[in-house]
């Protein structure tokens, strides 16, 4: 069996992709270029890196990528022992009004919804925090 995490590039800098029906993929990562062939990829980046990774495929990319905006939002995920807690999230989570004044949106309680997201006897949760542009 072929687990999918060894086929997983992370913490790649910089890449560039050129492609018919495989993409070369040429990137930088912990200080060490490389050139990875692949039937398909998936981009995680912000959309100004995601188009100029792309720009070697296609100039399509480009416009479209440009009228995508973004919410000026941050999660922090926190995981925490469940002793460390006299009671465990049990449901979605909570939201705080805009009229409280903070900048955190809410809190989900991922670990209480996804019980496999964390290890036992461990919990896990998102909090959705307002970002200043």
């Amino acid at each position: 069996m072929r687990y999918l995490s060894e086929s997983i590039v992370v913490g790649a800098r910089h890449g560039k992709a050129n492609g018919n029906s495989s993409f070369e993929v040429d990137l930088t990562r912990i200080g060490h270029r490389e050139t990875l062939l692949a039937s398909a990829i998936i981009i995680a980046a912000p959309v100004n890196a995601a188009s100029e990774i792309l720009k070697g495929v296609s100039d399509k990319f480009a416009a479209p990528f440009a009228r995508i905006e973004y919410a000026p939002l941050a999660v922090v995920a926190a995981g925490y022992r469940a002793i460390w807690f006299a009671t465990q999230g049990n449901g979605f989570g909570f939201l705080v009004p805009r009229s409280e004044g903070l900048r955190v949106l809410g809190t989900v309680w991922n670990s209480s919804l996804f019980p496999e997201r964390a290890p036992r006897k461990h919990g896990l949760f998102h909090q959705l925090c307002r970002r200043r542009h």
